[in-house]
């Protein structure tokens, strides 16, 4: 189940912590105010799999994740299929990882547009969810072969990496406000198709990045088909980690491991009788 804060976004404390609360309540908060966002949400991360319940493609995008972000900081949930209109996550959440390549039911798209509209904000994993001036166009040529790709940081330097593409690129919708939609990466081809985009949405920090490529596929995944192109992906490896690490930044997420306390002994004194 996903963890839950309440209206007044009061840390959760672990049950060790509960357990002395009178001994140790301020150690206990000061630790808990750690693991609350600045937007005030509980820091957990939800990745949707859709009508997906083979363990292994959760523990597999999990484990990406985990190698990024500061995994003393936060807790990592699958959000399955039949919990996305009844369990409360929209307010307990910081992000959610789309990660299948199903349609987005209509249902479930408005949950996670009010999801955005709250200040979440979403990682989309060559998953078919767009909104606002982005849409998906198919590209059967480019499914499950290695490209080059040439993303842009946010020191506004650009890297090239090879990396897997699901089939898909992204298009911009001709609307009057085209400021909320941001080009990160593109296929470094003829037609320099889109690949990564940055969206904004509402007014309380709602935002998503939608990445074509295979950001969360390492080099041991079975979709790789020859022996250069696991080796072309081998090379980038190192790069793949350092795009994701900055996107998993840019979306609020801390990447920095946090210091574990060093272990010091405890001298126990007693008086003598």
């Amino acid at each position: 189940s996903v963890r839950f804060a309440s209206a007044e976004n009061i840390p959760e404390l672990s049950d060790d912590c509960n357990s002395k609360l009178e001994e140790k309540n301020d150690d206990c908060l000061a630790r808990g105010v750690k693991r609350v966002n600045l937007a005030g949400k509980p820091p957990n991360v939800l990745i949707y799999l859709g009508s997906e319940t083979a363990k292994a493609e959760f523990e597999q995008v999990k484990s990406i994740l985990q190698e990024c972000i500061d995994a003393n900081s936060y807790t990592i949930y699958q959000l399955h299929e039949e919990q996305v209109l009844k369990a409360p996550w929209i307010d307990n959440s910081l992000l959610l990882v789309i990660a299948t390549e199903e349609p987005i039911s209509e249902e479930n798209h408005k949950q996670f547009m009010k999801f955005l509209s709250k200040g979440g904000k979403i990682l989309g994993f060559s998953s078919s969810f767009t909104f606002d001036g982005i849409q998906i166009k198919r590209k059967n040529k480019l499914k499950k072969t290695v490209h080059e790709l040439v993303v842009s940081k946010m020191d506004s330097t650009e890297i090239k990496l090879n990396l897997l593409v699901s089939g898909c690129v992204f298009e911009e919708v001709m609307k009057e406000d085209t400021s909320k939609v941001k080009t990160l990466s593109r296929l470094n081809n003829a037609d320099k198709d889109i690949v990564i985009v940055h969206l904004t949405y509402g007014d309380s920090g709602g935002e998503a990045i939608l990445s074509q490529a295979h950001l969360e596929l390492g080099i041991n995944s079975m979709d790789v088909q020859t022996e250069e192109d696991f080796n072309l992906l081998k090379i980038s490896n190192t790069k793949r980690c350092e795009v994701l690490k900055e996107i998993l930044i840019s979306l609020g997420l801390s990447c920095e491991l946090s210091e574990i306390p060093m272990l010091t002994p405890i001298y126990l004194l007693s008086s003598d009788e």
